[in-house]
Order: structure tokens, then sequence, then C-alpha cells
């Protein structure tokens, strides 16, 4: 009832990551800000006044997707490890040389939700090669491979809302990780 009727003097401030999510009758009495994230040297710069090196701020500010808090935090959480160990897994993944029920298993037992955060990623970078022409790090050729990694992508995403649900993760992520796209058939 606040947010549909305020009195005159009230400001509410809402912050939605996923806005068009928001009922149309809240979108229709807001104003809209968007915030962009900063330029990458600006966020390396703020990294690096953090703390952080000037070679490890530009590595967790590109895990993170150009997000200076997320890679703050990823940089204390041993976020670049995660991902190595996730891109390792979905290279093996696709040559054939590892179960899905294995990957899955491990998965659901350690940060689901950041590997799945870290594969989405992953997927996205390997499908920018592609775009580029040639073979990505993941074996996977242009032409079929950058299909099969945006429906990936999406999926990905999608399972990460999953796991946030009462449907067991470990299914999840083997329904997920089964549509892994194979150097093999690429």
């Amino acid at each position: 009832k606040t947010l549909e009727e305020p009195s005159s003097r009230t400001i509410i401030v809402l912050v939605a990551d996923e806005p068009a999510r928001l009922p149309a009758t809240i979108r229709s009495r807001c104003q809209r800000f968007e915030i962009k994230l900063p330029g990458q040297a600006e966020a390396c710069a703020w990294l690096e006044h953090s703390g952080l090196d000037a070679r490890l701020a530009r590595l967790v500010l590109e895990a993170s997707l150009g997000n200076p808090g997320l890679a703050l935090q990823a940089s204390k959480e041993g976020a670049l490890e995660l991902k190595a160990g996730c891109q390792s897994d979905l290279r093996a993944l696709g040559h054939g040389r590892a179960q899905v029920l294995h990957i899955a298993e491990s998965w659901v037992a350690d940060r689901p939700d950041e590997r799945l955060w870290h594969a989405a990623v992953i997927a996205r970078e390997e499908s920018e090669r592609l775009a580029k022409g040639g073979v990505g790090e993941l074996g996977l050729q242009a032409g079929t491979g950058i299909a099969e990694l945006a429906a990936w992508f999406a999926a990905a995403n999608r399972a990460r809302q999953l796991l946030s649900s009462q449907v067991r993760g470990d299914l999840v992520l083997l329904d997920l990780l089964h549509t892994w796209p194979s150097s093999r058939r690429s």
C-alpha cells in the first residue's frame, strides 16, 4: 500500500536489478535511474586502492564482468580458483573426459550458485572468442558452438534461479551439465 499511495512528503528508493520483473503498477509510479558500472581503468584503480595488486585487480574485474564490488568480494573468496576449476570441468566434459554426474555432485557440494555464475561467464567468454572466428579455449568450433553456448548461457542462468527453489540442486546441475556443448560434436 505504501508503494501505491505514498504520502506527498515520502521518497522511496527502490533498487531492482531486474526492473522488468516488477509489476507494471509499481513501475508506472517510478522514476528510473540507471547506475552504470565504472570504466575498467577507474574500477581497477579503486580495486588497487582497496589493496589488490594491479594484475589481480584486472583478473577479478574481468571475472566479475566489470563489477568492482563483485570483484573485490571475489578476490577475498577465491573466485579465480573456482572459475578455473569450472573451466577445467567444462573443458573435460566437452572433450568427453569427465562424467556429468561427478561434476554435478562436486558442484552442488561446493558453492553451486557461484559455480553456475562462473560457468555462465565462461560460456559467454567462449562464445565471444568463437564469434571472432576459430577455435575457442574449450575446443569448440565457430558456427554451431555459438548457438549452443548462447542456449547454455540462458539455461545456466535459469538453473541459478532454480537453485534457490525447492528443486534438488543435484538434479538441476545434472540436467544443465548434460547439455554442455561437446567439442566432439562441433
